[in-house]
């Protein structure tokens, strides 16, 4: 199906089960195909290399997450390599939203590994640090 949008030919829904032929009804209806194919035309290791040098990254796997896994990562990694960490922060659990895995959609919140891992990212030592790399007293 992905290989028919992608080639912009008519898309089978036929033979899928009815709440998933409604949601792909939905994402490739004529009013988002623009979007879908604007967004489905980004690599993300390709916009990953344009990063400047230096630039601390971290990327994010959970490894509940069933729209990104984590084995999907190694290429966005390799294009990553020419800034600084802390890298790849693997969330053990937690689905895509960064919620764990089964949360029932009304008490979704953000799951504390992930708050963890983003406290951690954006300590105000490691802004200073950043920022001096970036724009040198001299």
């Amino acid at each position: 199906m992905i290989a028919d949008f992608r080639a912009g030919r008519p898309l089978d829904i036929s033979g899928l089960a009815p709440w998933i032929a409604n949601i792909l009804h939905v994402i490739f209806h004529p009013y988002h195909v623009r979007f879908v194919r604007s967004d489905d035309a980004i690599y993300p290791p390709d916009v990953a290399r344009q990063i400047k040098h230096g630039t601390r990254v971290m990327v994010t796997c959970g490894t509940a997450d069933t729209n990104v896994p984590c084995w999907t990562t190694p290429p966005l990694l390799a294009a990553l390599k020419h800034t600084s960490g802390p890298g790849l922060k693997v969330l053990a659990g937690l689905d895509h939203l960064f919620h764990p895995a089964g949360t029932p959609v009304g008490e979704q919140i953000l799951a504390p590994a992930a708050r963890q891992a983003l406290h951690e990212f954006a300590r105000p030592g490691h802004r200073i640090e950043a920022a001096a790399r970036l724009w040198p007293a001299n």
